[in-house]
């Protein structure tokens, strides 16, 4: 039970990180008024690796400790 809780915890913090990345990609076009602008790509970088160590972290927990708090991960991610 404790894997469906946080499980949906670290969707919506993916989700949210990405809805941020997303505004931070286009804000040099709303800065700008305009479509031509160089777009900010680096966060993107950050975003994967985020999603692959927390994945791998929810995994390992999943395996190793299977009764564990379900709000610890998703905090501290």
């Amino acid at each position: 039970m404790p894997s469906k809780t946080e499980n949906h915890l670290l969707k919506l913090a993916a989700i949210f990180l990405s809805l941020q990345a997303l505004v931070l990609t286009f804000s040099p076009a709303v800065r700008a008024r305009s479509w031509k602008v160089d777009y900010l790509w680096m966060h993107w970088s950050a975003i994967i690796l985020w999603v692959a160590i927390v994945s791998l972290a929810h995994r390992a927990a999943n395996r190793y400790i299977p009764n564990r708090d379900p709000y610890l991960l998703p905090i501290a991610a």
